[in-house]
């Protein structure tokens, strides 16, 4: 959007930006007067399209506090503009932006631009506390690795959390030469080759240099450690539900989805347990809404067949037309 129309100075004969008598100069500055036109409309079925340009504007302009007050009031008015999720999310922290992408993408009709505009952000580093939250990042690094554009300034990002958290998830049943991971590395070349093309630097940052450091030692890693791990898999770590909940309320409030060490932060497990935890997929889906399928310790049950778990009354009213003949059938069980 930056640019204007240009003309050549009369004196220099270079071209240059000028007003040619319009009532804005820029053209990014034309973005408001054309959000007013459509309101004077006075067409209410137009109000999504008005207030989205004049996100777009005040975004353009770093307007951060203002697009957020315009977003807070449009999301309530239609829930299901995946533009408006975005606009809040460049207002608010990192654990609330991870809850707002989540409730963003499920919006119907999602454009691949609003899309890809999600920030691909890692998951939980402490099984204990955060393996719904690792589950939830490899399910969006995979969805954001199929979608976006190759060439997207996040993919390579997206790749090394997708890696790791596969590594993490279902390390067990990769096979000894992993070849279940060539395709994120020939996506991950690709996305490299992208980067050399246009000049840009492939930065060796710590999130990169952690996914192929393990990659690149794990195969023999594996073998060494194979026999000792083997003896010891059964050993598991005693966890009452109470603690679960407590431990994933109190990572919550902690939660940081920067590269880590970038910060300073220092994530060390409390209690030195370093087992895996006997949680499957069940397990983890108790603490994940059943719509937008973000991780929580405070869900709500469904009233009718009191199995799915919602975290909001906007996020079970957008599961109803999927959920309600499940849950009739479930109620008219009991």
């Amino acid at each position: 959007m930056d640019g204007g129309f240009q003309a050549p100075d009369p004196r220099t004969g270079k071209l240059s930006v000028q007003n040619i008598g319009l009532s804005f100069t820029m053209w990014h500055d034309a973005l408001p007067l054309c959000a007013n036109a459509i309101r004077a409309r006075g067409r209410p079925d137009e109000a999504d399209k008005a207030d989205m340009v004049d996100l777009k504007y005040l975004i353009l302009k770093a307007q951060v506090a203002q697009a957020v007050v315009i977003a807070r009031k449009a999301v309530q008015r239609n829930p299901h503009i995946g533009f408006y999720y975005y606009a809040l999310i460049l207002g608010s922290d990192m654990s609330e932006g991870l809850r707002l992408a989540k409730k963003g993408l499920k919006c119907p009709k999602l454009s691949s631009y609003v899309r890809s505009l999600q920030d691909a952000s890692a998951g939980g580093k402490e099984l204990q506390e955060g393996v719904a939250f690792a589950m939830s990042a490899l399910e969006d690094s995979q969805s954001f690795i199929n979608e976006a554009p190759p060439d997207s300034s996040k993919m390579r990002n997206a790749i090394y959390v997708n890696v790791l958290m596969s590594l993490l998830i279902k390390g067990h049943e990769l096979s000894d030469d992993m070849r279940e991971l060539l395709d994120a590395k020939k996506r991950l070349d690709i996305a490299d080759d992208f980067s050399r093309f246009f000049s840009r630097p492939v930065s060796k940052t710590q999130m990169r240099l952690a996914c192929m450091e393990l990659v690149s030692r794990m195969q023999n890693a594996w073998k060494e450690w194979d026999k000792i791990i083997h003896a010891h898999s059964d050993v598991r770590s005693e966890i009452s539900p109470a603690k679960a909940e407590d431990d994933l309320a109190d990572w919550l409030e902690q939660i940081d989805i920067e590269d880590p060490g970038v910060c300073g932060h220092d994530h060390r497990h409390r209690d030195g347990i370093t087992t895996h935890l006997s949680l499957g997929v069940n397990d983890v889906e108790l603490n994940r809404c059943s719509w937008c399928r973000n991780p929580s310790v405070v869900l709500k049950k469904c009233s009718g067949c009191g199995k799915t778990r919602y975290c909001d009354s906007t996020c079970q009213k957008e599961h109803w037309k999927t959920h309600k003949k499940v849950c009739k059938k479930e109620s008219n069980a009991h």
